[in-house]
């Protein structure tokens, strides 16, 4: 199953990613590299640098679209 994980160059992200790709289903890693690293994205993965909430990448992505969508989101507070 083609899935996509955004935020997949974090470490929650690219740890389900990893997951995924062990088990044989092919991974579109989505991520804008605010937090995470290029270098988590696991080998395998498809890569996209960008922002799931830009449209235009989103509507120029419709050929890669997948069967499912994990969106892994960390959100931290200010202390």
């Amino acid at each position: 199953m083609r899935v996509l994980v955004t935020g997949a160059a974090g470490f929650i992200g690219s740890t389900t990613a990893e997951l995924l790709l062990s088990r044989g289903h092919e991974v579109l890693a989505l991520d804008n590299l605010s937090t995470g690293r290029i270098e988590n994205i696991p080998a395998g993965a498809s890569f996209v640098e960008g922002d799931c909430g830009n449209e235009a990448l989103v509507s120029n992505s419709a050929p890669l679209m997948p069967a499912c969508i994990l969106r892994v989101v960390l959100n931290r507070r200010s202390q």
